[in-house]
Protein backbone atom coordinates (compact mmCIF):
# COMPACT_ATOMS: atom_id res chain seq x y z
CA UNK A 1 0.00 0.00 0.00
CA UNK A 2 2.82 2.44 0.90
CA UNK A 3 4.53 1.82 -2.45
CA UNK A 4 1.26 2.38 -4.33
CA UNK A 5 0.75 5.70 -2.51
CA UNK A 6 4.32 6.76 -3.32
CA UNK A 7 3.87 5.94 -7.00
CA UNK A 8 0.58 7.88 -7.09
CA UNK A 9 2.30 10.89 -5.55
CA UNK A 10 5.15 10.50 -8.02
CA UNK A 11 2.69 10.57 -10.92
CA UNK A 12 1.04 13.76 -9.63
CA UNK A 13 4.45 15.40 -9.11
CA UNK A 14 5.67 14.43 -12.56
CA UNK A 15 2.59 15.75 -14.31
CA UNK A 16 2.98 19.02 -12.46
CA UNK A 17 6.70 19.52 -12.96
CA UNK A 18 7.83 17.62 -16.07
CA UNK A 19 6.79 18.16 -19.64
CA UNK A 20 5.08 15.36 -21.50
CA UNK A 21 6.02 14.14 -24.96
CA UNK A 22 4.86 16.41 -27.77
CA UNK A 23 5.71 16.92 -31.41
CA UNK A 24 8.30 19.48 -30.29
CA UNK A 25 10.38 16.66 -28.83
CA UNK A 26 11.48 15.45 -32.27
CA UNK A 27 14.93 16.95 -31.83
CA UNK A 28 15.62 14.84 -28.74
CA UNK A 29 16.64 11.22 -28.45
CA UNK A 30 13.88 9.58 -26.43
CA UNK A 31 13.71 6.49 -24.24
CA UNK A 32 10.57 4.74 -23.00
CA UNK A 33 10.10 3.05 -19.62
CA UNK A 34 6.44 2.21 -20.18
CA UNK A 35 4.32 2.71 -17.04
CA UNK A 36 7.34 3.87 -15.00
CA UNK A 37 8.04 6.99 -17.08
CA UNK A 38 6.28 9.40 -14.71
CA UNK A 39 7.74 7.73 -11.62
CA UNK A 40 11.33 8.00 -12.86
CA UNK A 41 10.80 11.59 -14.01
CA UNK A 42 9.52 12.54 -10.56
CA UNK A 43 12.42 10.80 -8.89
CA UNK A 44 14.90 12.75 -11.01
CA UNK A 45 13.24 16.03 -10.01
CA UNK A 46 13.50 15.00 -6.36
CA UNK A 47 17.18 14.12 -6.84
CA UNK A 48 17.93 17.54 -8.31
CA UNK A 49 16.28 19.19 -5.30
CA UNK A 50 18.88 17.70 -2.93
CA UNK A 51 21.27 20.09 -1.20
CA UNK A 52 24.45 18.06 -1.78
CA UNK A 53 25.82 17.64 -5.30
CA UNK A 54 29.15 17.65 -7.11
CA UNK A 55 30.59 21.16 -7.38
CA UNK A 56 32.92 22.90 -9.81
CA UNK A 57 36.45 23.17 -8.36
CA UNK A 58 38.30 25.80 -10.35
CA UNK A 59 41.51 25.40 -8.33
CA UNK A 60 41.98 21.72 -9.14
CA UNK A 61 44.29 20.69 -11.95
CA UNK A 62 41.68 18.15 -13.07
CA UNK A 63 38.12 17.26 -12.09
CA UNK A 64 36.96 13.62 -12.09
CA UNK A 65 33.65 11.86 -11.47
CA UNK A 66 33.86 8.27 -10.22
CA UNK A 67 30.43 6.73 -10.70
CA UNK A 68 29.17 3.46 -9.27
CA UNK A 69 25.96 1.66 -8.35
CA UNK A 70 24.14 0.66 -5.21
CA UNK A 71 23.11 -2.93 -4.35
CA UNK A 72 21.52 -5.28 -6.86
CA UNK A 73 20.93 -8.92 -7.75
CA UNK A 74 21.43 -10.27 -4.25
CA UNK A 75 24.64 -8.25 -3.64
CA UNK A 76 24.05 -6.05 -0.56
CA UNK A 77 27.22 -4.08 -1.41
CA UNK A 78 28.15 -3.13 -4.97
CA UNK A 79 31.92 -3.08 -5.49
CA UNK A 80 31.63 -0.18 -7.94
CA UNK A 81 29.90 2.10 -5.45
CA UNK A 82 32.19 0.92 -2.66
CA UNK A 83 35.40 1.83 -4.54
CA UNK A 84 34.06 5.18 -5.74
CA UNK A 85 32.77 6.19 -2.30
CA UNK A 86 36.01 5.27 -0.49
CA UNK A 87 38.48 6.33 -3.18
CA UNK A 88 39.58 9.68 -1.73
CA UNK A 89 39.70 8.47 1.88
CA UNK A 90 41.88 5.49 0.95
CA UNK A 91 44.16 7.46 -1.36
CA UNK A 92 44.59 10.11 1.34
CA UNK A 93 45.31 7.35 3.92
CA UNK A 94 42.50 8.45 6.21
CA UNK A 95 40.92 5.02 6.69
CA UNK A 96 41.78 1.33 6.31
CA UNK A 97 38.27 -0.09 6.52
CA UNK A 98 35.87 0.89 3.73
CA UNK A 99 32.62 2.69 4.51
CA UNK A 100 29.61 1.18 2.76
CA UNK A 101 27.62 3.82 0.82
CA UNK A 102 24.13 3.20 2.22
CA UNK A 103 21.46 4.58 -0.09
CA UNK A 104 18.26 5.50 1.73
CA UNK A 105 14.97 7.12 0.75
CA UNK A 106 16.42 10.45 1.88
CA UNK A 107 19.27 10.12 -0.64
CA UNK A 108 16.72 10.26 -3.48
CA UNK A 109 18.50 7.52 -5.47
CA UNK A 110 21.98 8.99 -5.35
CA UNK A 111 24.86 9.88 -3.00
CA UNK A 112 27.61 12.33 -3.91
CA UNK A 113 30.87 12.72 -2.00
CA UNK A 114 33.51 15.22 -3.14
CA UNK A 115 37.14 15.49 -2.02
CA UNK A 116 40.67 16.37 -3.18
CA UNK A 117 43.46 13.89 -3.85
CA UNK A 118 47.00 14.24 -5.16
CA UNK A 119 48.11 11.98 -8.02
CA UNK A 120 51.62 12.36 -9.43
CA UNK A 121 51.85 15.84 -7.92
CA UNK A 122 48.56 17.05 -9.38
CA UNK A 123 45.61 18.22 -7.27
CA UNK A 124 42.56 16.29 -8.44
CA UNK A 125 39.00 17.09 -7.43
CA UNK A 126 37.10 13.79 -7.25
CA UNK A 127 33.34 13.52 -6.89
CA UNK A 128 32.05 10.02 -6.14
CA UNK A 129 28.49 9.35 -7.30
CA UNK A 130 26.62 6.24 -6.19
CA UNK A 131 23.23 5.74 -7.87
CA UNK A 132 20.37 3.29 -7.59
CA UNK A 133 20.27 0.62 -10.31
CA UNK A 134 17.35 2.27 -12.11
CA UNK A 135 16.99 2.57 -15.89
CA UNK A 136 17.48 6.10 -17.24
CA UNK A 137 17.64 7.58 -13.72
CA UNK A 138 21.27 6.58 -13.02
CA UNK A 139 22.45 7.95 -16.36
CA UNK A 140 20.49 11.17 -15.83
CA UNK A 141 22.09 11.58 -12.39
CA UNK A 142 25.59 11.14 -13.81
CA UNK A 143 24.94 13.71 -16.56
CA UNK A 144 23.37 16.16 -14.13
CA UNK A 145 26.40 15.99 -11.83
CA UNK A 146 28.68 16.38 -14.84
CA UNK A 147 26.85 19.58 -15.76
CA UNK A 148 27.55 20.96 -12.29
CA UNK A 149 31.17 19.94 -11.84
CA UNK A 150 32.44 20.10 -15.45
CA UNK A 151 34.73 17.06 -15.11
CA UNK A 152 37.66 16.30 -17.35
CA UNK A 153 36.95 12.60 -16.88
CA UNK A 154 34.01 10.36 -15.94
CA UNK A 155 34.81 6.79 -14.95
CA UNK A 156 31.57 4.81 -14.74
CA UNK A 157 31.66 1.35 -13.19
CA UNK A 158 29.66 -1.70 -12.22
CA UNK A 159 30.00 -5.39 -11.41
CA UNK A 160 30.37 -8.06 -14.09
CA UNK A 161 28.16 -11.03 -13.26
CA UNK A 162 29.76 -13.07 -16.05
CA UNK A 163 33.39 -12.71 -14.96
CA UNK A 164 34.29 -13.78 -11.44
CA UNK A 165 37.97 -12.81 -11.49
CA UNK A 166 38.50 -10.56 -14.52
CA UNK A 167 37.61 -6.88 -14.81
CA UNK A 168 36.95 -5.24 -18.17
CA UNK A 169 37.92 -1.83 -19.55
CA UNK A 170 35.01 -1.51 -21.97
CA UNK A 171 35.74 -0.12 -25.42
CA UNK A 172 32.31 0.95 -26.65
CA UNK A 173 28.62 1.04 -25.79
CA UNK A 174 25.87 -0.23 -28.05
CA UNK A 175 22.39 1.20 -28.53
CA UNK A 176 20.74 -1.97 -27.18
CA UNK A 177 18.71 -2.81 -24.11
CA UNK A 178 17.02 -5.94 -22.83
CA UNK A 179 13.79 -5.64 -20.87
CA UNK A 180 14.99 -6.68 -17.42
CA UNK A 181 13.91 -4.71 -14.33
CA UNK A 182 16.26 -2.62 -12.22
CA UNK A 183 16.79 -2.56 -8.45
CA UNK A 184 15.77 -0.04 -5.81
CA UNK A 185 18.17 1.75 -3.46
CA UNK A 186 17.99 -1.10 -0.93
CA UNK A 187 18.60 -3.85 -3.48
CA UNK A 188 14.99 -4.98 -3.78
CA UNK A 189 13.58 -5.54 -7.24
CA UNK A 190 12.30 -2.51 -9.11
CA UNK A 191 9.32 -2.21 -11.42
CA UNK A 192 11.26 0.11 -13.74
CA UNK A 193 11.82 -1.76 -17.00
CA UNK A 194 12.39 -0.58 -20.59
CA UNK A 195 9.31 -0.80 -22.79
CA UNK A 196 10.13 -3.65 -25.14
CA UNK A 197 6.72 -3.70 -26.79
CA UNK A 198 6.42 -7.36 -25.87
CA UNK A 199 8.68 -10.30 -26.55
CA UNK A 200 12.31 -10.88 -25.67
CA UNK A 201 13.96 -8.90 -28.47
CA UNK A 202 16.59 -6.23 -27.82
CA UNK A 203 15.35 -2.67 -28.23
CA UNK A 204 17.27 0.58 -28.87
CA UNK A 205 18.11 2.58 -25.75
CA UNK A 206 17.64 5.79 -27.71
CA UNK A 207 15.72 5.23 -30.96
CA UNK A 208 17.43 7.19 -33.71
CA UNK A 209 20.74 7.26 -31.88
CA UNK A 210 24.04 5.96 -33.20
CA UNK A 211 24.43 2.17 -33.20
CA UNK A 212 27.61 2.41 -31.10
CA UNK A 213 29.48 5.08 -29.18
CA UNK A 214 33.17 4.72 -28.32
CA UNK A 215 34.66 5.10 -24.86
CA UNK A 216 37.16 7.97 -24.92
CA UNK A 217 40.03 6.03 -23.42
CA UNK A 218 42.55 3.41 -24.53
CA UNK A 219 41.57 0.02 -22.98
CA UNK A 220 44.92 -1.54 -23.95
CA UNK A 221 46.83 1.14 -22.00
CA UNK A 222 44.53 0.73 -19.01
CA UNK A 223 44.88 -3.05 -18.81
CA UNK A 224 48.67 -2.71 -19.13
CA UNK A 225 48.64 -0.21 -16.27
CA UNK A 226 46.34 -2.21 -13.97
CA UNK A 227 47.52 -5.79 -14.31
CA UNK A 228 51.00 -5.50 -12.76
CA UNK A 229 49.49 -3.97 -9.61
CA UNK A 230 46.83 -6.66 -9.42
CA UNK A 231 49.24 -9.54 -10.05
CA UNK A 232 51.47 -8.34 -7.19
CA UNK A 233 48.85 -7.45 -4.63
CA UNK A 234 45.49 -9.00 -5.63
CA UNK A 235 46.90 -11.89 -7.59
CA UNK A 236 43.71 -13.82 -8.34
CA UNK A 237 42.37 -10.86 -10.30
CA UNK A 238 43.25 -9.16 -13.57
CA UNK A 239 41.69 -6.86 -16.15
CA UNK A 240 41.20 -7.24 -19.88
CA UNK A 241 40.69 -5.03 -22.93
CA UNK A 242 38.68 -7.01 -25.50
CA UNK A 243 38.25 -5.09 -28.79
CA UNK A 244 34.77 -3.80 -29.62
CA UNK A 245 33.45 -4.99 -26.26
CA UNK A 246 30.34 -3.43 -24.70
CA UNK A 247 28.97 -3.44 -21.13
CA UNK A 248 26.18 -5.87 -22.13
CA UNK A 249 22.50 -5.01 -22.51
CA UNK A 250 21.61 -4.04 -18.95
CA UNK A 251 22.08 -0.97 -16.71
CA UNK A 252 25.83 -0.73 -17.25
CA UNK A 253 25.27 -0.35 -20.97
CA UNK A 254 22.30 1.97 -20.39
CA UNK A 255 24.32 4.48 -18.34
CA UNK A 256 27.27 4.21 -20.72
CA UNK A 257 25.16 5.00 -23.76
CA UNK A 258 23.14 7.75 -22.08
CA UNK A 259 26.23 9.50 -20.70
CA UNK A 260 28.25 9.29 -23.92
CA UNK A 261 25.24 10.48 -25.95
CA UNK A 262 24.78 13.41 -23.59
CA UNK A 263 28.47 14.33 -23.61
CA UNK A 264 28.45 14.32 -27.41
CA UNK A 265 26.03 17.25 -27.42
CA UNK A 266 22.62 15.59 -27.49
CA UNK A 267 19.79 16.76 -25.27
CA UNK A 268 18.10 13.58 -24.07
CA UNK A 269 14.36 13.08 -23.60
CA UNK A 270 14.40 10.21 -21.13
CA UNK A 271 11.54 8.34 -19.49
CA UNK A 272 9.23 8.63 -22.47
CA UNK A 273 10.06 12.30 -22.93
CA UNK A 274 8.88 13.18 -19.42
CA UNK A 275 12.32 14.31 -18.29
CA UNK A 276 14.75 16.29 -20.40
CA UNK A 277 18.43 16.02 -19.60
CA UNK A 278 20.35 18.84 -21.18
CA UNK A 279 23.76 18.09 -22.62
CA UNK A 280 26.44 19.42 -20.25
CA UNK A 281 28.34 20.66 -23.33
CA UNK A 282 31.65 19.05 -22.42
CA UNK A 283 33.15 17.98 -25.75
CA UNK A 284 36.60 17.53 -24.22
CA UNK A 285 35.47 15.34 -21.33
CA UNK A 286 36.69 11.76 -21.49
CA UNK A 287 34.39 8.95 -20.33
CA UNK A 288 34.35 5.19 -20.15
CA UNK A 289 32.97 2.20 -18.26
CA UNK A 290 34.88 -0.33 -16.13
CA UNK A 291 33.47 -3.65 -14.95
CA UNK A 292 34.79 -4.96 -11.62
CA UNK A 293 35.09 -8.75 -11.28
CA UNK A 294 32.05 -10.28 -9.61
CA UNK A 295 33.99 -12.01 -6.83
CA UNK A 296 36.43 -9.24 -5.95
CA UNK A 297 36.68 -8.99 -2.14
CA UNK A 298 35.23 -5.90 -0.49
CA UNK A 299 37.65 -5.67 2.42
CA UNK A 300 40.22 -2.98 3.09
CA UNK A 301 43.03 -4.71 1.20
CA UNK A 302 40.99 -5.11 -2.00
CA UNK A 303 39.58 -1.58 -1.83
CA UNK A 304 43.13 -0.26 -1.37
CA UNK A 305 44.38 -2.09 -4.46
CA UNK A 306 41.44 -1.08 -6.65
CA UNK A 307 41.89 2.49 -5.42
CA UNK A 308 45.47 2.38 -6.70
CA UNK A 309 44.22 1.00 -10.02
CA UNK A 310 41.68 3.83 -10.35
CA UNK A 311 44.33 6.42 -9.46
CA UNK A 312 46.54 4.94 -12.16
CA UNK A 313 43.63 5.01 -14.60
CA UNK A 314 43.06 8.71 -13.95
CA UNK A 315 46.72 9.46 -14.61
CA UNK A 316 46.85 7.22 -17.69
CA UNK A 317 43.71 8.64 -19.29
CA UNK A 318 44.46 12.30 -18.58
CA UNK A 319 48.19 11.79 -19.33
CA UNK A 320 49.95 13.74 -16.61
Amino acid sequence: MARQIMRLLALVFALASCKTSTSSDHGHLKTDLDTSNSDVAARFERYKSKQTHCAFDADAAYRVILAGFGPFSGKPVNTSGLIAHNFADFLNHRINTPVIPMLTNNDMDGITKQDRVTINGKNISVCAVTASVIWDLAGAIYLYEAGLSKPNLIIMSGMDGKNDYVGTWESQTKNDAFGKPGFEHDGTGSEVTPNTGGGDALIPILPGGAETLTMSWNPVELAAMANPTLSRNLHEFSTRNPPDHTPGTYLCNNVSYVVLAGLSGNDLALAGGMMTVKSPNLPGTKAGFFHYPWLSPQDGHAVHEWTNVMAGAIQTILKF
